[in-house]
């Protein structure tokens, strides 16, 4: 069967035909009206991956929901003609006042939807075939969902090209034809953020039980015998912490640039808070006094400092690919563990689970792409209490976007009228868009005003379940200065992952980010004010949210 698809495939490519697509079963035509149709083709694998496809998805669920205000439609039994039935069934409401579906139902949409190719393999001749199946689905433009694709977006946008110039818009990469969009991440910004919610969260004191926001008799000891204080993100028992993470396969703005964003975290941090004595009261008024102890590179060896960070092994940081149990194979989670590991920010979608189930004491993690304690931890028994939070590509913002954007959708045609998109001025196909917007490399931390809670709702966890609250917002004063220094500073840090995950690269993004602020600043930093939370403020924040629900 293989050979035979393998063969056809070829034929199809050859003869630029989509009358017969091969399959296993017959795809159905894509929902929508004419002119609206899009298609999310996965980065190889099942669309419910729980991660980049399904994200991916949930962007043309969410664009499905909304392509009335494209139109300037404002009456609800006009837009329900613009829109997929799918994305706007279920529980979803129309708001009068928005003039918009909200509360959409995803997982009734998901139900429903078909407007998805699954690719089943990470070859060429797959992709190729994925995409020929999109056309035959009557696609009026195509959603790659990743960086796997590079190596067929080629044939994917003369495709569309020859089915009408119709709009590919490319995820994760940058491919540049006048049919396609290419939306980069700045996933440095997204690692940096959940790298400092993770610092912050964990190196508070010890509690009574997770989040209770009621300090420890260990923790209330250690201050009175003014010792090295227990910690609440300690999982080996060390009175510090030390932090590990890997990618799957090396690539600067897909991967990397995540670990980066921790890994200059973590630089800023040891450099302005570590050897500092602080003093916080908790919801009991217990006060304790400490001094902050250094976050240790888990990676470079048992408490290793940042100096050893200089011509880096790739073994020690990639697990050569992205398939369940890479990381295993790999012994880099192995390694991870044995050098104690506290925390380990796993940037390689599933092998998340790798980390989780592996053997000896238990850290906690980082997830990444999207909010991974709603869908891995959901997953099995024990998971629910050890995602921190996680490294987050606003996938279904960024994904509607670009699709607003897209050329071959900027006429709807409805009983042989057509519509106008409000945005036919604002096309993006032949562009490459870099983080337009602040929501689209964040972490997924919850809110000063949700209290922590492992509840499940309709079998999942929700974001109350990530154990951080947050500590940064990047569209606010300080953080913006953060965000411009950071971005800037990896940028100019080579190509190359020798070149950027070193010394010499995190002291520039700590030279950078010092000219906006003060050694004597960072304490008294708080989110609202400063985009940014020092450690007072942040555990201000996280006591706030043990009172949510009292």
């Amino acid at each position: 069967m293989k050979k035979l698809l393998t063969v056809l495939t070829t034929l199809i490519g050859i003869s630029g035909s989509v009358s017969m697509v091969i399959s296993c079963k017959v795809p159905t035509f894509s929902e929508g009206i004419l002119g609206q149709r899009v298609l999310v083709v996965t980065d190889g694998g099942n669309i419910r991956d729980k991660t980049f496809n399904e994200s991916s998805w949930e962007g043309v669920i969410k664009y499905g929901s909304q392509i009335h205000s494209n139109f300037d439609i404002k009456n609800e039994l006009e837009a329900r003609q613009f829109n997929y039935k799918s994305s706007i069934g279920g529980h979803t409401k129309w708001d009068e006042k928005q003039h918009m579906f909200i509360n959409e139902d995803y997982e009734y949409a998901k139900q429903n939807s078909n407007n998805y190719v699954e690719t089943p393999d990470h070859t060429i001749d797959a992709f190729r075939t994925s995409y020929n199946t999109a056309i035959y689905k009557k696609a009026d433009a195509l959603l790659l969902a990743g960086f796997s694709h590079l190596g067929a977006v080629d044939y994917a946008a003369d495709r569309m090209k020859k089915a009408g110039n119709k709009t590919v818009v490319f995820l994760d990469a940058q491919y540049k034809k006048d049919n396609v969009i290419s939306v980069i991440f700045n996933s440095e910004l997204a690692g940096f953020n959940a790298g400092w919610d993770a610092i912050m969260w964990a190196n508070l004191p010890k509690m009574t039980s997770l989040n209770s926001g009621e300090f420890s008799k260990e923790a209330i000891d250690a201050s009175k015998s003014k010792t090295d204080m227990v910690l609440q993100g300690s999982t080996t028992g060390n009175k510090y912490i030390s932090i590990g993470m890997f990618g799957g396969i090396t690539n600067k703005n897909a991967v990397d640039n995540y670990m980066w964003g921790l890994l200059a975290a973590m630089h800023v941090y040891n450099n302005r808070f570590a050897g500092k004595e602080i003093e916080l009261t908790d919801n009991k008024q217990n006060k304790v006094k400490y001094k902050l102890q250094p976050v240790y590179y888990a990676n470079l060896g048992s408490k290793a400092k940042v100096e050893k960070l200089n011509d880096v092994n790739e073994s020690s940081w990639f697990s050569k690919g992205f398939d369940v149990g890479g990381a295993k194979k790999s012994g880099i989670v192995d390694s991870l563990i044995k050098n104690q590991a506290d925390i380990i920010f796993p940037v390689a979608g599933s092998q998340i689970n790798d980390v989780l189930e592996s053997t000896g004491h238990k850290p906690y993690v980082i997830g990444v792409d999207t909010d991974q304690v709603t869908s891995v931890g959901s997953s099995k028994k024990g998971n629910e209490t050890r995602f921190i939070t996680s490294a987050k590509k606003n996938i279904v913002s960024a994904s509607v976007y670009a699709l607003n954007r897209a050329r071959s959708l900027q006429k709807a045609i409805i009983k042989d009228k057509t519509y106008t998109s409000k945005h036919e001025k604002e096309i993006k196909d032949g562009t490459t868009l870099v983080g337009e917007q602040a929501d689209w490399s964040i972490s997924s931390s919850r809110k000063a005003d949700t209290k922590w809670s492992v509840e499940k709702v309709n079998g999942s966890l929700t974001n109350a379940a990530n154990l951080s609250v947050e500590s940064i917002d990047y569209s606010i004063d300080k953080a913006k200065e953060i965000e411009k220094n950071l971005k800037e500073t990896l940028l100019k840090s080579g190509e190359t992952f020798k070149q950027y995950l070193t010394k010499k690269s995190l002291d520039k993004a700590l030279e950078s980010i010092s000219k906006s602020i003060k050694d004597e600043e960072w304490e008294k930093l708080t989110l609202n004010n400063n985009g940014i939370a020092g450690i007072k403020n942040y555990w201000e924040m996280l006591i706030q949210s043990t009172k949510q629900g009292a």
